[in-house]
């Protein structure tokens, strides 16, 4: 019989082909990494034959690397992970992304980078480099970076000098993928970070005031009650901006595959008890108008909600069919 290697290496080529075959039928392009993200590069993943060849193709690469690289470093792959999540924080925040963007495909020297964000050059180029190990920016020569396919994703598509004149408005009228982002890199990362110190005090409760967030913040207070602090205000609205983001990272109709909607009657009540901005019921409004849908989370979280259902399905609200209700801190947003 032949090896697991060989079997994977098998599957792989196989895979690849079915893609290329399928994608040459069709018409779909095969990403490029180093291209710029687009939407349309996506499309071959709709087709079901080329959807599941990418996604074993994927799999089995990862499988192949594991057995390959040295146990050791691919333990301290996800030991030091916090290396590669700091470096992104670094470019995020000093909107490295947009002035890559600005500067073409033939890149940004890091001396230019710093005369932009201000930040010192040699450090942004080894956050850059650490990056472009994990094809998350690339060098295209020494201290010159351009954007991938993925750390275009951060891009908030404003330009880089209306970003450092108002950094608060950053995420604003944006796709909420950076916005998520940063939510993550910030007050969930730094949460992480206390983790195993929360869950191994014998003295911590189940209280939702009694967490990772409250120890490293030093406050006993929910995430929320965090949020509607005044110096955190901006982080609440980066954190709504961010769930939009959050329908980035699933499929566009996972609300529709995740219960048999047909089996109710007409006019029955579906109640999305944390439901965020309603996500998820937004395609499930729009699927199914005889149902009635009730999005329910905090009050704040609601008002964000109210502006993206009058966007995309406003006429879901003014007939009553889709209402948002506030509700108290016992509701978690989840989307």
């Amino acid at each position: 019989m032949s090896s697991p290697a060989r079997q994977l290496l098998q599957l792989i080529s196989t895979s690849l082909s079915t893609l290329e075959i399928t994608c040459s039928e069709k018409g779909f392009n095969i990403p490029d990494l180093h291209a710029t993200f687009d939407p349309a590069s996506e499309a071959f993943r709709n087709d079901p034959v080329a959807g599941e060849a990418a996604s074993v193709l994927g799999a089995a690469a990862l499988q192949l690397a594991a057995i390959f690289i040295p146990p050791q470093v691919s333990l301290y792959h996800s030991i030091a992970g916090f290396m590669k999540s700091a470096a992104a924080r670094v470019c995020i925040e000093s909107n490295v992304t947009e002035v890559l963007r600005e500067g073409g495909p033939d890149g940004v020297h890091i001396n230019d980078i710093a005369a932009k964000n201000g930040q010192d050059p040699q450090k942004i180029g080894r956050f850059l480099r650490i990056l472009a190990n994990h094809h998350i920016y690339r060098e295209v020569k020494p201290n010159v970076f351009t954007n991938t396919r993925i750390s275009s994703l951060l891009d908030t598509l404003k330009p880089s000098a209306e970003l450092f004149a108002h950094p608060a408005q950053k995420h604003e009228n944006t796709s909420g993928l950076a916005a998520l982002a940063c939510h993550h890199l910030d007050e969930a990362f730094k949460a992480a970070a206390y983790a195993w110190e929360t869950v191994s005090d014998p003295n911590v409760t189940d209280a939702t005031t009694d967490s990772p967030l409250s120890r490293s913040t030093g406050r006993r207070e929910t995430v929320w009650e965090f949020y509607q602090r005044p110096e955190n205000l901006h982080k609440h609205e980066r954190f709504n901006i961010g769930m939009r983001g959050a329908r980035a990272l699933q499929p566009g109709d996972v609300g529709l595959h995740a219960f048999n909607w047909k089996s109710l009657s007409k006019g029955s009540v579906v109640v999305d008890v944390g439901g965020g901005l309603g996500s998820v019921s937004l395609p499930v409004a729009g699927e199914y108008p005889d149902l009635q849908i009730v999005v329910q989370d905090l009050p704040p979280v609601i008002e964000s909600a109210a502006k993206l259902w009058k966007k995309e399905n406003p006429e879901a609200l003014m007939s009553g069919r889709v209402k948002l209700e506030g509700q108290s801190n016992s509701i978690h947003a989840h989307d």
